[in-house]
């Protein structure tokens, strides 16, 4: 991508387009900004910056086509490469690769590999996380997994499972697995969540909440962007809980 023939590709795609859209294919080039009369006259600001310190060697001209290359193409080919290695590295990979372990369609021996890469990465004991990934394998709460998330369901597995482990109170039975799956259930795969916040804070401080301070505006924020879960919540019991909690100030 950052070569010199992938650059003519890019530019050869471009004119291509503009051709299709009916639009100018060549370079304009940019009016040249001038010194006021004042401090020099008629010369632009580079020639009067350089023109005394480079009278027998004046700069030569940058073509457009040059100057898009060195100011919009590499330095934007650096970022996105840059980006993908900080979001896709090896041991990013890896981890996404691993937790597929979890998949009930996959679920067997053939991933103990991936359990024990995933123990050892988050420092669990692999040899009791396997036997436990094994043995959950054969209890009823996998019947009851396999059936939420069969086939055509769209039921994220991670959370089910999780939920599972909750409500059936077996999470003591296997303590290394039911780690592992709070662990991975938290892991940030993609920016949405943080682009949801940055969202939501928009909505939420507005003119009226501007004086609010970090510590105070972080509870409405959370309490925005997860609204599943706080529609859920009874008012009454929240009502009553802040109800009977000392006051700072007396009435």
């Amino acid at each position: 991508m950052r070569t010199e023939s992938a650059f003519d590709a890019f530019i050869s795609d471009a004119k291509e387009k503009a051709t299709t859209c009916g639009t100018a294919t060549d370079f304009t080039e940019s009016r040249k900004r001038k010194l006021p009369n004042k401090l020099s006259d008629g010369q632009t600001v580079l020639e009067a910056t350089f023109s005394y310190a480079h009278s027998n060697n004046p700069l030569p001209s940058e073509d457009p086509k040059t100057t898009m290359r060195r100011i919009f193409y590499y330095p934007f080919i650096d970022l996105i490469l840059a980006e993908l290695d900080a979001r896709f590295s090896v041991d990013s990979c890896t981890i996404m690769k691993n937790m597929s372990a979890f998949s009930p369609k996959r679920w067997g021996q053939e991933c103990e590999v991936c359990i024990r890469e995933l123990a050892a990465k988050y420092q669990l004991d692999d040899d009791s996380t396997c036997l436990e990934y094994t043995l959950f394998r054969e209890s009823p709460q996998f019947n009851q997994l396999l059936e939420t998330t069969g086939s055509g369901s769209r039921t994220p597995v991670l959370p089910t499972c999780l939920e599972l482990f909750l409500n059936s109170n077996v999470d003591h039975l296997y303590p290394n697995l039911f780690e592992l799956v709070k662990i991975c259930c938290v892991i940030p795969v993609t920016t949405a969540c943080c682009e949801r916040v940055h969202s939501k804070l928009k909505i939420i401080n507005g003119y009226l909440r501007a004086w609010m301070g970090h510590a105070r505006l972080a509870n409405p924020v959370i309490a925005s962007c997860e609204r599943d879960i706080t529609n859920k919540l009874c008012l009454d019991k929240l009502t009553s809980h802040f109800a009977i909690k000392e006051r700072k100030l007396p009435l």
